[in-house]
């Protein structure tokens, strides 16, 4: 007997009989309704799907540089491992970590030729 049906079987026995029958039953009705932990024992007829494998991707091409300048945007990246890292379509100057377009596909097609991935990215600055 579960935490829940002891509560419910002591109301019960704390009612009076003659005047709080409806109580009674509803409580009674409660108790024979199947329990959530009762639910969750019965073995899932649930059809267990793998997610998808993941897609590799191709490297970048030279039409995806193109079509990204032809963006004039700025992309900021914030990654645990490499910290905040600025994809941009011309150097701005400021400190912050930036990449160009051009450089992204260099890395995407390293990545590629090797069967790798990118492991460290360093920040050097111009002395």
């Amino acid at each position: 007997m579960n935490l829940k049906e002891k509560i419910i079987r002591s109301k019960i026995t704390r009612l009076q009989p003659r005047g709080e029958t409806t109580l009674i039953r509803r409580l009674e009705e409660e108790l024979s309704r199947p329990t959530p932990a009762n639910l969750a024992a019965e073995p899932s007829k649930e059809v267990k799907i793998a997610p998808p494998a993941p897609r590799p991707r191709r490297p970048l091409a030279e039409a995806d540089v193109v079509d990204f300048r032809a963006l004039k945007a700025q992309v900021h990246i914030r990654t645990k491992k490499h910290g905040d890292i600025w994809l941009v379509t011309e150097r701005t100057g400021t400190p912050r970590f930036e990449i160009l377009p051009e450089e992204m596909r260099i890395l995407s097609l390293a990545a590629d030729r090797f069967s790798g991935k990118i492991v460290e990215v360093r920040h050097n600055v111009p002395a």
